[in-house]
């Protein structure tokens, strides 16, 4: 194997292990950093956070005083992975 071959194999290496970096980092929240969403209401807990669909578990704001189930609430996530349900929108 040639010096070249050897270079453009490399080369091709580190470019598919930047593009799975990519890939791996756009999944996780700690790295793309905050973002935010609706959502409804599918649990109200006694701690005081709110389920929302099926995976996500949200502290309440102090604003957000009465949830109920069925609410459709705006939620933002932290780059730590953290939920919040900042309150209902408008139906």
């Amino acid at each position: 194997m040639g010096a070249e071959h050897a270079h453009g194999l490399a080369a091709d290496f580190a470019d598919a292990l930047r593009q799975q970096a990519v890939q791996s980092a756009a999944a996780a929240p700690a790295v793309r950093g905050s973002d935010w969403r609706t959502g409804t209401v599918t649990a109200v807990n006694a701690d005081g956070t709110v389920s929302v669909g099926d995976a996500i578990r949200a502290r309440r704001l102090e604003s957000y005083a009465t949830p109920a189930i069925g609410d459709r609430v705006v939620i933002s996530q932290s780059g730590t992975g953290n939920w919040l349900a900042l309150g209902r929108i408008a139906a």
